[in-house]
């Protein structure tokens, strides 16, 4: 079996690339956490799904633990694709406002880990539905940052966010 010399393998790496078209600006680790909130968050009607999609690495992963009646977790995985063929038609007909209330960021490199403890609501000055956090994995790939994995956990009784996640 002939082997490819490196630099062409790199070549064609480059021209199969099929990350989503920037649409936001993914310069930044902030850049692309403050874009996924406010594309989440408005009015009922209509998301940018391409935006929302352009900040996600073409391999990512997200996924919700979810607490049940008995006190055990469960764990949903599933493509970005997915999450938006789940959530489309809710958020169509629904006002949905999440907002980030606190952050924390732990960075090596090219890859980061953020912490993003956040809240929603369903009208943009109503209570305030839950607390959770956003575990987000983001890597840096020729020059942007991009969500690996996205997973998260709401607030419990028994699982407060703690009190170092509560600062931006």
């Amino acid at each position: 079996m002939k082997r490819l010399p490196l630099a062409l393998l790199l070549i064609l790496i480059s021209l199969t690339d099929s990350h989503s078209q920037i649409i936001y600006n993914n310069q930044s680790i902030d850049d692309v956490i403050n874009a996924t909130y406010d594309i989440l968050s408005g009015e009922a009607g209509e998301r940018d799904w391409e935006s929302f999609k352009s900040l996600f690495h073409e391999s990512a992963k997200m996924g919700a633990t979810i607490l049940g009646q008995d006190g055990k977790r469960t764990f949903y995985g599933f493509t970005v694709d997915q999450y938006i063929l789940n959530n489309d038609a809710f958020l169509k007909k629904s006002d949905f406002y999440e907002e980030e209330i606190g952050r924390r960021v732990m960075r090596f490199g090219g890859v980061a880990m953020v912490y993003s403890a956040f809240q929603y609501k369903f009208s943009k000055d109503g209570k305030i539905e839950a607390r959770g956090i956003n575990c987000i994995q983001l890597v840096k790939e020729k020059g942007c940052w991009w969500i690996t994995s996205l997973l998260w956990e709401d607030e419990s009784i028994n699982n407060k966010i703690p009190e170092s996640l509560m600062h931006k």
